[in-house]
């Protein structure tokens, strides 16, 4: 197909149809990989109405409940969709083992010129880890909004600081422990990705530099390709962690505020 030929084709097409027909495909990419995030099914994710938010009644001067609760579902579409891109383009990014050169030199070596959908590609993933990390943000901030004398200087609050927290004082409850293992193993890979992007460099950046650092050694490409290539799937499992950890984490303050109508109000564990 001419290159005249798609641009009189693309010309005939509105922006709005453009935008339609990438929705359509995107909803065809989460059906495919079985991607839900906490607003779809009217906002029912197994066994939680997301929109049933726990209440602690706690005044955050920094925001609302309301605000928190807006913004975990809106962070939480948001690694969605931005997923569903990755996947949408990752068939058409470059692939180093696709592009050696095996005759310029007495060596093999790949290029990396790079084009649209990669670079593209690549912002998808800096987005993602920004969005998972707000996404579980705005979780330790609702559990903080349960048990704010733990943490005295409340610009010090974060998901990793709060569970802890909530972890010291003997917290064994069941679905408090998911969220804590959480936080031991999947949360530590995903965080120690995001501040490596949002503080030093961002994941295209990184990506280039060990590319040249490899562009010769075939092993290393493959495994800085594997990586990215995995980035959809990564996503994928992260969101399905993100959905379930909201579930764990209602399930959770819901016995949270039974036990303190029972028993007073103080930071005790349900479970001690």
């Amino acid at each position: 197909m001419s290159k005249k030929f798609t641009n009189l084709v693309a010309s005939m097409i509105s922006d709005k149809t453009l935008v339609d027909l990438q929705y359509q495909k995107l909803q065809a990419i989460y059906q495919q990989n079985n991607m839900v995030c906490l607003s779809d099914n009217e906002y029912q994710y197994k066994t939680i109405n997301v929109m049933n938010q726990p209440d602690a009644n706690f005044i955050n001067p920094q925001g609302n409940s309301y605000k928190n609760l807006r913004d975990i579902v809106n962070c939480n579409q948001d690694i969605k969709y931005f997923t569903g891109n990755l996947f949408l383009l990752l068939p058409y990014i470059n692939n180093p083992l696709q592009e050696l050169d095996t005759t310029t030199f007495n060596f093999t070596f790949a290029h990396y010129h790079q084009n649209l959908y990669d670079h593209r590609y690549s912002t998808y993933v800096s987005c993602c880890f920004e969005k998972a990390y707000n996404y579980w943000d705005r979780i330790g901030d609702l559990l903080y909004s349960f048990y704010p004398s733990l943490i005295t200087n409340i610009r010090s609050v974060d998901f990793v600081r709060i569970v802890d927290a909530i972890y010291s004082i003997g917290e064994r409850d069941p679905n408090f422990l998911w969220l804590y293992n959480y936080r031991l193993n999947q949360y530590d890979q995903l965080n120690s990705y995001r501040r490596n992007i949002v503080h030093y460099y961002q994941y295209e950046t990184t990506y280039h530099d060990d590319f040249i650092r490899n562009t010769s050694n075939i092993p290393g490409l493959t495994a800085i390709w594997d990586e990215k290539s995995r980035m959809p799937t990564f996503f994928r499992e992260h969101l399905e962690f993100a959905c379930d950890g909201c579930e764990q984490t209602y399930l959770y303050l819901y016995k949270v505020i039974n036990h303190r109508n029972a028993n007073g109000n103080p930071p005790t564990p349900v479970q001690p």
